[in-house]
């Protein structure tokens, strides 16, 4: 089951769906629904290991303002694709009827913390155990040089070096900086048709240094989550932050928010805000990751979130002297 505030047109969320689809070449069939108020649709999505139906359901709330859907899938794999789809397309209208008639807990929408007085939250210690790539890649200099390079006539407030590993063969890494985008720089990983995998993107980060090291990891992460991630979220689906601790960034006392949202497609990602500050200096920088788990290896999906591409390049940060 799915909340979407904000919006309350079931079949322009059908609609939305539907094009993308049609994009990514995918067939699909929008349901028919006796209701205006309601709208269904149903599609197939394969990889080299498993095939699954999706069928989705998405009705508005009894006062008419907010969108729930509502989703079923069954999986098997390739071998049995055949089979599961015959069975699929002689079952699909029993498992709408039972989507439709299926109850649900009741729910209350969350208050938003006020954005003026952000809480501290106690912070427990993580270590991070991630492969040492510092002198395994091209070493990059974000200063003001890079960035004028770039057509930027800006200047990093605390430049930074950067090591990205190679990729993989069929792999291939995208950089781009200021102008092109918001952030000082941002590093891509991306598949061999350009599909994203992962990036990486760095931005300024300042906080006080009378403060402890502590607190200062804290106040860092409580600004971010009231400012930095709501507007990150806009655009995305369900976004939440689902944990939060302190780590270390080479030598760096740092903080991390993980945050996970979906697409007006239904696609999923992961996303990581990392605050990493300089002892004695209160320019610092965020670095802020996002994932696409549905391109690579679904085996390797932990493994990219504890130690893939960005992850590695993230621990390679060193702030210049």
């Amino acid at each position: 089951m799915f909340i979407y505030p904000g919006t309350n047109d079931a079949r322009a969320r059908v609609n939305a769906m539907a094009e993308n689809l049609k994009k990514q070449g995918m067939s699909y069939e929008v349901m028919p629904m006796k209701n205006d108020q309601t709208a269904a649709i149903s599609f197939v999505q394969s990889n080299e290991q498993v095939v699954e139906f999706n069928l989705f359901f998405f009705h508005t709330t009894h006062d008419g303002k907010t969108l729930i859907g509502r989703q079923f899938v069954t999986r098997t794999t390739p071998d049995k694709k055949a089979s599961m789809l015959d069975m699929a397309d002689k079952s699909k209208s029993v498992w709408l009827k039972q989507l439709i008639g299926a109850q649900f807990p009741a729910f209350t929408f969350p208050k938003a913390p006020s954005p003026t007085a952000p809480t501290l939250t106690d912070l427990r210690a993580v270590e991070e155990k991630v492969d040492d790539m510092r002198h395994k890649g091209k070493l990059i200099v974000v200063d003001k040089a890079y960035l004028r390079k770039q057509g930027s006539d800006e200047a990093p407030d605390a430049p930074f070096s950067i090591v990205l590993p190679k990729a993989a063969a069929d792999q291939g890494i995208f950089i781009t900086g200021k102008p092109k985008v918001p952030e000082i720089i941002r590093v891509s990983l991306a598949t061999k048709d350009k599909k994203l995998m992962e990036n990486i993107r760095f931005t300024s980060l300042k906080v006080g240094v009378k403060d402890s090291s502590k607190l200062r990891v804290q106040k860092a992460l409580a600004m971010i989550e009231s400012q930095m991630v709501p507007k990150f979220f806009n655009g995305y689906v369900g976004g939440k932050i689902v944990d939060r601790y302190q780590t270390k960034v080479g030598p760096y006392d740092a903080g991390v928010l993980l945050g996970q949202m979906s697409g007006k497609d239904d696609k999923k990602y992961f996303v990581k805000f990392v605050a990493i500050i300089q002892p004695g200096k209160a320019d610092g920088l965020v670095a802020v990751m996002m994932l696409d788990p549905s391109t690579g290896d679904p085996q390797k999906l932990q493994q990219r979130l504890n130690n893939g591409y960005v992850q590695q390049v993230l621990h390679t940060l060193r702030f210049e002297k």
